[in-house]
């Protein structure tokens, strides 16, 4: 049997980072795998960048300050020329500056008399004022964002200033979700005595979801090892990530680990000291899918997925993998197995100062989740740990 921390290595050794052609719509978030190049000049024009007239700056300079309105350059519309050099064209942000203008004058300057624009005596201008010149940003070829670079709302907006609707970069999962057992039944449905209600994939798809992983496929399966056989299989031919809760102790009617071997899933480790989660089950595909067989007690299924699957997750999508914030303990107290790695819920809460503050929660069993749902998360406690002192730091994972 591994320590906790030996998993968590063997596992994220085990990652392969996921790269996808993606639209750009879909790429927030993600880490770009290829530099993205201008296919043109940003700007691609000379851009007027104040609604005003252009003119020709050498006339302005010579003394004219009357000048005859010859027409409009909206933003959008084909270059004009300027005709006559004691005229103007009256242009607006973001239009293209008029071929034969070399100045643009903002419309608080002059005023209107007429079909002329007339500029107070005295005034002075530069060439070129109020244009962004062509190609000032970003030359052709110029690389716009560096292979690497996280794709936040600055960066989309830059790729699609380049033309691009799509661009390569890290893909995000896609996940399988696996629940076993006879006595599961779906919420909504009237259990019997003897049954208990679906939990743990529900609610690891809850927390899949709001994290961003879209790509999510579910399934239930008797403890039957035909069905079992099928759905993984057909789950390891689609997705990235298969987990599994349940039927992976050593129990008679536990079939995972057969059919993962049948399936010709390499198995990494199997069980780890720590408490909760013993029988965690952790290998690898014929093509790379990263395959987690989870305990099904709702407690263990939660912190082996929160402790091991979300970080495998993150790095795959380049994300950065390292959960949690540093917490203090409220209250000293002993654990009774120093064997094993300790994962214990805590209730949390914020001082004046700001500092996170944790109290333990210690649970009837492992499928307490009557207790759980009081929680606000969880601490890791190293294996040789006999006594937690009171004002201990710990890095309080979040559900």
């Amino acid at each position: 049997m591994i320590s906790a921390q030996q998993a968590h290595q063997f596992i994220l050794r085990c990652v392969s980072e996921l790269s996808a052609v993606v639209s750009v719509e879909d790429a927030w978030g993600r880490m770009l795998r290829k530099d993205v190049r201008a296919s043109r000049p940003l700007p691609p024009f000379d851009r007027v960048t104040m609604d005003g007239v252009a003119i020709r700056l050498a006339s302005l300079e010579k003394g004219l300050r009357r000048f005859l309105i010859e027409g409009v350059q909206a933003a959008g519309q084909s270059l004009k020329r300027l005709r006559n050099s004691s005229a103007c064209l009256e242009v607006m942000t973001g239009a293209v500056l008029p071929r034969g203008c070399d100045c643009v004058i903002p419309v608080e300057v002059f005023r209107k008399d007429g079909s002329y624009v007339v500029l107070p005596q005295g005034y002075q201008a530069r060439r070129f004022q109020y244009i962004h010149p062509r190609g000032s940003d970003v030359r052709v070829s110029d690389v716009i964002l560096k292979k690497g670079t996280r794709l936040l709302t600055p960066q989309i907006g830059a790729v699609i200033s380049a033309g691009l609707s799509r661009v390569f970069a890290a893909k995000v999962p896609s996940v399988g979700l696996v629940s076993t057992g006879d006595e599961l039944v779906r919420a909504g449905r009237r259990a019997k005595t003897h049954e208990i209600y679906l939990s743990n994939i529900p609610a690891i798809a809850a927390k899949l979801t709001a994290e961003g992983y879209s790509d999510i496929r579910r399934a239930h399966c008797p403890d039957q090892k035909t069905a079992i056989r099928r759905t993984i299989r057909q789950f390891l031919s689609v997705c990235d990530v298969v987990v599994i809760s349940g039927g992976i102790s050593a129990g008679k009617f536990d079939y995972v680990p057969d059919v993962l071997k049948e399936l010709k899933v390499k198995e990494i480790f199997y069980k780890v000291r720590q408490h909760p989660g013993k029988p965690l089950w952790f290998g690898v595909g014929l093509k790379r899918q990263l395959v987690f067989a989870l305990p099904g007690n709702p407690v263990s299924s939660l912190v082996c997925f929160y402790h091991y699957v979300l970080p495998a997750l993150r790095r795959m999508a380049s994300l950065d993998e390292s959960l949690g914030e540093d917490a203090l303990m409220e209250q000293s107290f002993s654990l009774s197995n120093e064997s094993v790695t300790h994962f214990v819920p805590v209730s949390a809460r914020t001082d004046r100062g700001k500092r996170v503050l944790i109290r333990p929660l210690f649970l009837n069993t492992s499928g307490d989740f009557a207790t759980l749902s009081k929680s606000d998360g969880f601490i890791e406690i190293p294996e040789k740990t006999v006594r937690v002192a009171r004002g201990a730091v710990f890095r309080l994972i979040r559900w």
